[in-house]
């Protein structure tokens, strides 16, 4: 399961994960938790992240087939499909409503953050063109409590903000947020004179220097300009692998 999600009330919970479906229970007594009817269909791949809107009669969830899915849970026993929203190119990570309701986020690995007007959730209205900056997927979005700012965190470790007071006409606000990593040992040869000694390995092996290197993931974008990333370096015999 990769997502999990309480209603506002607490008494349902949401689960959706490599099935394809969302499972749901009724957790009224969390000693004697009961299933609700079948798992909820219609995902046609992963599903990453889950979201009750704030009245609790929506849920919302993201999936590795680029549509977010929309269900109305306002009787968790008999719910039934809302229209799907379309438009990211790449899988959804992270779905969020606004406090009031009226606003949907998704945050995809097309590395934009999308918004729909949930006014009607019969009738959902996308807001404007995607929200572009990070230069990784976006994994997390979230509203502030007074729902004028607009929060994505992304695979290129930072955090962006939009003011969204008018969700059709959203705005950055401010400078990226940069998020220092440390990243896995990654295998590399160094002279003899940089090491220190590790215990518990022998000494032909037990050779460690760490220095800050540039670090490209395989699967991410590189870091952006100006953002430095450091990793521990393991030297001395090759058959030290990273971690």
């Amino acid at each position: 399961m990769f997502s999990a999600a309480f209603s506002p009330d607490g008494r349902v919970l949401a689960a959706g994960g490599a099935d394809e479906t969302v499972h749901v229970w009724d957790i009224s007594d969390p000693r004697r938790p009961a299933r609700l009817g079948a798992p909820l269909a219609g995902p046609a791949s992963t599903l990453y992240s889950l979201a009750f809107s704030p009245d609790g009669r929506v849920l919302a969830g993201g999936s590795a087939d680029k549509d977010i899915w929309l269900w109305d849970v306002s009787d968790a026993r008999d719910p039934h499909r809302l229209p799907s929203l379309a438009g990211p190119t790449d899988a959804v990570q992270t779905v969020a409503f606004s406090p009031d309701g009226r606003v949907l986020a998704a945050g995809s690995a097309d590395a934009t953050v999308r918004l729909w007007d949930m006014t009607d959730p019969g009738r959902p209205a996308p807001l404007g063109g995607p929200l572009t900056g990070p230069a990784g997927k976006a994994y997390s979005v979230a509203f502030s409590p007074d729902g004028n700012t607009l929060a994505a965190g992304s695979a290129d470790e930072t955090v962006r903000l939009w003011d969204v007071a008018d969700p059709a006409r959203p705005t950055p606000r401010g400078a990226p947020l940069a998020c220092r990593v440390l990243h896995p040992p990654t295998s590399a040869r160094l002279p003899e004179q940089s090491g220190q000694l590790v215990r518990g390995i022998p000494p032909s092996r037990r050779l460690v220097d760490t220095f800050p290197v540039p670090w490209h993931s395989p699967v991410d974008p590189p870091t952006p300009p100006g953002l430095v990333r450091e990793s521990e370096v393991i030297v001395g015999d090759p058959e030290l692998k990273a971690a």
